[in-house]
């Protein structure tokens, strides 16, 4: 019983760290970027950033409503 207990924990937390490490990307690449890159880069930053944000948020509701 706890051995699936612990499994099932287990899986919930690989999954919302893999939906998290988009995230983690394009942060770093925002908090990289230099001012005399072009602009069109930090766009498609901030674009992926977002995309990622909303993948992280649908996987911890999908989990949360799993419970």
């Amino acid at each position: 019983m706890i051995g699936s207990f612990f499994i099932q924990w287990r899986k919930r937390f690989v999954s919302t760290l893999i939906a998290a490490i988009p995230v983690l990307f394009f942060m770093v690449k925002i908090f990289n970027y230099r001012h005399y890159e072009p602009d069109f880069i930090f766009i498609i930053y901030l674009v992926g950033l977002f995309l990622s944000s909303i993948l992280l948020i649908a996987a911890v509701r999908r989990l949360s409503k799993k419970a």
